[in-house]
């Protein structure tokens, strides 16, 4: 689908310049013949060019991966107060369902497993609770960055290649709705998992047991410095995740509609007994939710199963998410009976931070870089872009951290 609608854009293109030769006057017809000459001969060229060749499907396949997640991307960013706190709402669903996930990692990890068992119980963990937020329309903050990348991207190609410094307050401010949006998805995710944890380690502790003894609470805490172990490298791994699922997301949006998946699973000879209706409701959602079902679920698995792999290969591999970093702190703090040093309080909660900022920077750029590739946009003013967002700050510092008051537009899901 996303090819035909990149062949039907590139053929309108063409027809609006030969229909130019219709109406111009002689005036304007050397310059016209002069344009549509470069276009001949420019296609001609790369026509016959490997290197355009394989630019060009590269082009493509990533538009096609993509391309739904610059629709999807605009339900992550809020520019209202109700879309800011309906996001707060959404992110703290999720933190209540990661602090039970991180519990679950915790308890499956005292089970005598064979490698392969273990990275199937911590994925089947992983997937169904990311799933499970997403049935529950929670928000994963670290999910948004693959989404919202492509989102930015769709609008610095509609700012067009001519004169975008045009639009360069229309994209800063683009920049801290995102920022904004991101930030109270964070603090929902972080500040629901970490006390929920708490809570149900002290009740845990009170009924007489205990989520983690001492060693585990101490490893716990090892693995969150990012001084004493590859806490950052772990991140960074989680965050090319991250972007790897926002891809497979995008794949299985578009084969839903292509294939169309909930066409034929409506008409299953499975489901003749539903009544239409309901089977027309599934077929919406499907279409809706299919992506997004397929993206939580493997990357569930990708998380599961990274430290297996790396314990098979030897190698120190293992991933780091700021939102279960911060529910594993706090299962570690009951186990320890609150008894650390102010150090470690300190090296921990920067962990955390250095966690998240890693998780959210890495997709954010993979995801921004193929989105602008599956666009073919180069744009050239990304000085004058972070100059434009350093003013705004200057005059409204305000609104990065708070929806302005004359926002007139917002979402957030």
């Amino acid at each position: 689908l996303t090819y035909l609608l990149v062949r039907i854009s590139q053929s309108l293109d063409r027809m609006a310049l030969l229909l130019a030769f219709l109406d111009a006057d002689r005036e304007q017809l050397p310059a016209l013949l002069t344009r549509f000459l470069k276009l001949m001969s420019r296609s001609e060229a790369r026509s016959h060019s490997t290197r355009a060749l394989v630019s060009r499907n590269t082009e493509l396949l990533a538009r096609n991966i993509t391309e739904h997640a610059s629709v999807t991307g605009d339900h992550y960013v809020t520019t209202t107060r109700a879309g800011f706190f309906g996001m707060w709402v959404s992110a703290s669903k999720a933190g209540v369902i990661v602090a039970f996930m991180a519990l679950i990692k915790i308890l499956s990890a005292r089970l005598a497993l064979a490698p392969l068992g273990q990275a199937f119980i911590y994925s089947m963990n992983y997937s169904f609770g990311f799933m499970l937020i997403h049935l529950l329309h929670g928000t994963i903050a670290t999910k948004q960055p693959a989404m919202t990348a492509s989102h930015i991207a769709a609008s610095i190609e509609d700012a067009g290649d001519r004169r975008p410094e045009r639009h360069l307050g229309k994209l800063a401010q683009l920049c801290i709705d995102v920022f904004r949006s991101q930030l109270i998805a964070i603090l929902g995710n972080v500040c629901l998992a970490f006390p929920v944890a708490l809570l149900i380690g002290l009740g845990l502790h009170a009924l007489g047991s205990h989520p983690a003894d001492a060693d585990k609470a101490n490893h716990l805490l090892h693995d969150l410095s990012p001084i004493h172990s590859l806490a950052i490298f772990h991140a960074a791994i989680a965050g090319v995740f991250l972007f790897l699922a926002g891809i497979i997301s995008g794949y299985y949006d578009n084969k839903a509609i292509y294939s169309r998946i909930p066409e034929r699973v409506a008409a299953h000879r499975l489901l003749r007994w539903l009544p239409d209706a309901r089977r027309e409701r599934l077929a919406g959602y499907l279409r809706r939710n299919l992506g997004a079902l397929a993206g939580n679920f493997y990357f569930g698995i990708m998380l599961g199963s990274m430290g297996t792999i790396g314990f098979i290969l030897g190698l120190p591999l293992d991933i780091r998410h700021i939102t279960f970093a911060a529910a594993n702190f706090a299962y570690a703090l009951v186990a320890l009976d609150f008894m650390i040093s102010w150090q470690t309080w300190v090296i921990t909660v920067l962990g955390v931070a250095a966690i998240g900022l890693t998780n959210l920077g890495v997709s954010f750029s993979l995801a921004l870089m193929l989105a602008l590739k599956s666009r073919g946009v180069r744009f050239r003013l990304w000085w004058p872009l972070l100059r434009e967002i350093l003013r705004q700050f200057r005059q409204r510092p305000r609104d990065f951290f708070w929806p302005p008051r004359q926002a007139t537009e917002g979402a957030a899901h």
